[in-house]
């Protein structure tokens, strides 16, 4: 009866102290984490995009298009322009307009340029993430307060085999070092969306405007 009860309190005691307080990042919290640094990924990309969040690249003709790759006909090492041939060979001439450009597929280059953001949304943006740096700090305090008690918890319980101790003991430390990691991660989140380029305030640029329309220096107003 007595060993039955201990294996119960030993079981307890690891549900406790390493699965059900939080010891080990809940699942959800990595793929939050893992989403918005994919969103700050793209959002502080100089490559842009359309109307629809598409990329943008430029076409071996200088257009815009959302296609990766474009085909050209091809030219030979001195720039002239191929041509396929009845034989399916490649050839200069183009047999007076009879053969078919032999033609080549090329990789679009990304149309680069710098995407503003607006006040409310990095503001947003980095309110969502700091609402996970508080969570990670949470889940860190709760693992330190259970490292300064998990000793006095088993001298509290003399019947509970001391060897154990240290296993959970490490337990706690390993849990402790990944949710640092992850606090690190989700740090980086705050300073990355703090950082988005801001567009220009429309207030500046009406004032602009407006002392534009003023008068001339040595003019007189009527």
């Amino acid at each position: 009866m007595g060993t039955t009860r201990q294996f119960e309190g030993l079981q307890e005691l690891y549900k406790r102290l390493v699965t059900v307080d939080g010891k080990t990042p809940p699942s959800r919290l990595l793929q939050v984490l893992s989403v918005w640094e994919s969103r700050l990924t793209e959002e502080s990309s100089p490559h842009k995009k359309d109307t629809q969040g598409k990329l943008l690249y430029i076409d071996c003709d200088g257009n815009e298009t959302t296609k990766k790759s474009s085909e050209r006909q091809a030219m030979d090492k001195n720039g002239r322009l191929l041509y396929q041939d009845y034989d399916g060979s490649k050839t200069t001439n183009n047999n007076y307009g009879r053969f078919e450009p032999w033609m080549e597929k090329v990789e679009n280059n990304p149309l680069i340029g710098s995407t503003r953001f607006s006040n409310a949304h990095i503001e947003s943006r980095v309110l969502s993430v700091q609402e996970i740096v508080i969570n990670i700090e949470q889940h860190i305090d709760t693992v330190k307060q259970e490292l300064q008690t998990v000793a006095q918890y088993f001298n509290s319980h003399l019947w509970l085999d001391c060897s154990l101790l240290p296993e959970i003991v490490d337990s706690l430390n390993e849990s402790l070092k990944q949710a640092e990691k992850l606090l690190n991660r989700a740090n980086k989140l705050v300073d990355g969306f703090s950082r988005l380029p801001l567009e220009e305030d429309p207030s500046i640029e009406i004032a602009e405007l407006v002392s534009s329309d003023g008068p001339a220096e040595g003019e007189l107003c009527d």
